[in-house]
């Protein structure tokens, strides 16, 4: 199983982005503890400081690593056909250029109380599918 990460930078700029420093750490953090369980990450709407830090960081980090990081700048309808490559439109927020009305709750995908865990590990439709049919309670669910 791959993890994908979709990060938005929309509204941000360098007055309240995160330190590079995080950014970094991060990097290292999947790199290093989570070999090959990035499947792809989209940052999107990156400043351009962290797309310059990103390029300048990049020769240290390993090429399997760096090939699955994806900056998305295109905007309207040239970002939704990028993103329909990857993507069922219909299950992401309007913000990546998707369909979905309902925002992304990971409650329900995260923190399923099962009795012996077997939901974790499947993929986001078979875990929705179980959230929907009830056979998963969310943590904090109210009866």
């Amino acid at each position: 199983r791959k993890v994908v990460l979709l990060i938005s930078f929309k509204d941000c700029g360098l007055s309240n982005m995160p330190p590079l420093s995080v950014s970094r750490e991060s990097i290292c953090m999947l790199q290093d503890h989570y070999p090959e369980r990035l499947g792809q990450a989209f940052i999107i709407d990156a400043p351009w400081v962290l797309s310059a830090f990103f390029n300048a960081l990049s020769a240290f980090v390993d090429p399997a690593t760096r090939d699955k990081f994806q900056f998305v700048t295109e905007d309207g309808e040239d970002r939704a056909i990028r993103m329909s490559q990857y993507f069922d439109l219909a299950s992401l927020e309007p913000e990546f250029c998707g369909r979905a009305t309902e925002p992304f709750n990971s409650h329900i995908f995260l923190r399923a109380a099962r009795s012996l865990g077997e939901e974790y590990g499947l993929e986001f439709n078979e875990q929705a599918a179980m959230v929907a049919d009830g056979t998963v309670r969310t943590e904090g669910a109210q009866d």
